[in-house]
């Protein structure tokens, strides 16, 4: 245990070392910005791929245009590039994840989906550079509070890659079947009373209660995903989930399960001389070291999941890195089991100080990931300094446990869920150690996403989990990730129980409407969650890092939010 320590201490001197170094390395062009809190954790860009990357095998572009055109839409990355783009080649990317459904978005969807579906579908609205929502399919919307009423103004002349036609019919449908498909649990359109069609290219939703943050939630969120009707009633969920069929710029080819994902240029795309590429392949490999290996002998463009010591020999090799919070990471489990010891407070507070977060965290990630006492990271919304936290104290976390008949003479024999991942095993192994120290012995339980996803959502009775508390201010605001993920209404993590006092201040957020009064309940409710509850112990923000070769310019993919990107910026350079 000793030996793991010091190990882990001289990794945190090393990860000191790397942030120097990739910040060095300079700034990319085409990811200006590459994250909400860019002081938290390592540069965001690693540097301009100058001298290495992919060779030409992996489709270079083939034509060049003196004048091209722009995408018209918004985008959470910001402007483009100011190179002149290229037609042609086909952009690789290297994943882990195979997908599950990308198009059926009503049905149960993996964290990879929503990524892999976005080449061929586009949504209500998108998300401008400051996380606002702005026109997409949608070109304008009026909201009328008093009727508690939203009219959507939809965009002409655009068509499916069935060759139908996007119009009011087609939004109602979509909107009104992942409606009538989730009925069984809360979501986005709970308050939604009609869907109606005012003319070909006008919907208007009715609500019972309108909240003023439910057009930015269709941005992100399943439900703002238009498909084609005719295409899904033609072929049935079970191969629509897997042949999405949308109104994006690349048309779904095939998908070789456990092999590659393939999309081909929409020839008809409403933009018109957009997209730049003719096509993109999805290739998945489950081993982290093949895909690393396939990246640095030219198969691909694009790295997804690069774990931190292979973002700093990519990183010096003159390729890309982009990094972005994806969520903030604690350790909770049921509180609402009394049978369950997790259940009493001192028992989560003493769990909490059996952990040396900084030393474990920077050991394993080398400093990529930031380290938090809380349930932000400094510079994001929430972020509250008064919070003090559970600091690292071993005798204090016995004293604790031992009160309530738990030391490592007779422990509390448990499971801790996870999301799976070759950094992941290695930082939950370590916490295994730190736990048994003081009389928590956890059988570690990795799953894949759609497998952890049913698990927090169904049930973790009597065990431990990671709360992973998906959020960046651009996507996901601290209410909607709250209501979702820790409050009386989430709909996951569904056995951790929130006391009356925080369901309070739960409330008095949601109603308000000033912004400095949202933000200070946001803190509170901060607050509350660790250090008056203790209903989770966090410790990092999960940062996703992302290589890119040297010719590929404006792919947004996870550059700022998780997938709400433009492919049809996308270009190879030669």
């Amino acid at each position: 245990m000793k030996s793991r320590r010091l190990l882990l201490l001289l990794g945190c001197l090393v990860a000191i070392v790397l942030v120097a170094v990739l910040a060095a390395c300079g700034e990319d062009e085409s990811a200006t910005s590459a994250g909400p809190a860019t002081s938290a954790g390592p540069a965001t860009s690693a540097g301009p791929a100058t001298s290495s990357g992919p060779a030409t095998s992996a489709g270079p572009a083939t034509t060049a245009a003196a004048e091209v055109p722009r995408s018209i839409l918004g985008c959470p990355q910001g402007p483009p590039s100011q190179g002149t783009p290229q037609y042609g080649g086909t952009l690789v990317v290297l994943h882990r994840q195979v997908p599950s459904n990308i198009g059926a978005f009503w049905g149960t969807t993996g964290f990879a989906d929503v990524q892999h579906c976005r080449y061929a579908l586009e949504n209500l609205v998108g998300l401008d550079e400051q996380g606002e929502p702005c026109p997409q399919l949608a070109t304008s919307w009026d909201v009328d509070e008093a009727a508690k009423t939203l009219t959507f103004h939809l965009r002409e002349g655009v068509k499916f890659q069935d060759g139908t036609d996007f119009n009011a019919e087609a939004v109602k449908w979509n909107l009104g079947n992942w409606q009538d498909r989730t009925k069984s649990t809360k979501h986005d359109l709970d308050a939604v009373t009609a869907i109606d069609v005012l003319d070909p290219y006008t919907v208007r939703l009715t609500f019972s209660e309108y909240d003023p943050r439910f057009v930015q939630s269709l941005s992100s969120s399943s439900a703002g995903k238009m498909v084609s009707p005719t295409a899904y009633e033609a072929m049935g969920e079970k191969e629509f989930a897997l042949h999405p069929v949308g109104t994006g710029p690349f048309k779904f080819e095939s998908y070789e399960p456990d092999v590659s994902l393939k999309f081909t240029k929409f020839e008809d795309y409403w933009q018109e001389g957009l997209p730049y590429l003719d096509a993109v392949e999805v290739r998945f490999i489950a081993d982290p070291m093949v895909a690393l290996t396939a990246f640095k002998n030219g198969e691909g463009h694009v790295l997804y999941d690069v774990s931190a010591s292979a973002a700093q020999e990519l990183a010096a090799a003159g390729n890309t890195i982009d990094n972005r919070v994806q969520a903030i990471w604690a350790i909770s489990g049921d509180t609402g089991s009394p049978e369950c010891p997790y259940s009493k407070q001192e028992v989560r507070e003493g769990i909490a100080y059996a952990l040396d977060m900084p030393t474990i965290v920077n050991g394993v990630y080398s400093g990529f990931m930031p380290v938090t006492n809380q349930l932000a990271i400094e510079g994001m919304m929430a972020y509250n300094p008064d919070i003090v936290g559970h600091p690292y104290d071993v005798e204090k976390a016995k004293q604790l446990l031992s009160k309530n008949g738990i030391t490592p003479e007779t422990p509390w024999d448990t499971i801790l869920s996870y999301v799976a991942g070759q950094s992941e095993d290695e930082l939950f192994t370590i916490m295994q150690e730190y736990l048994a120290e003081v009389g928590v012995n956890i059988t570690l339980n990795p799953l894949q996403f759609p497998a952890f996803k049913q698990k927090n959502s169904q049930g973790f009775k009597n065990e431990l989990i990671v709360l992973g508390l998906s959020y960046n201010p651009l996507e996901m605001r601290y209410s909607t990730t709250l209501k979702a993920n820790l409050s009386e209404d989430a709909t996951a993590f569904v056995d951790i129980k929130t006391p009356e006092e925080f369901n309070i201040v739960y409330r008095q957020m949601l109603a308000a409407s000033d912004p400095v009064e949202i933000e200070r309940l946001y803190e509170e409710l901060n607050k509350m969650a660790v250090d008056d509850f203790c209903l989770c112990a966090p410790f990092m923000g999960k940062y996703g890092l992302i290589a890119k070769a040297p010719q590929v310019h404006d792919f947004g993919l996870c550059t700022v939010v998780t997938a709400e990107f433009l492919p049809e910026r996308a270009w190879l350079s030669e």
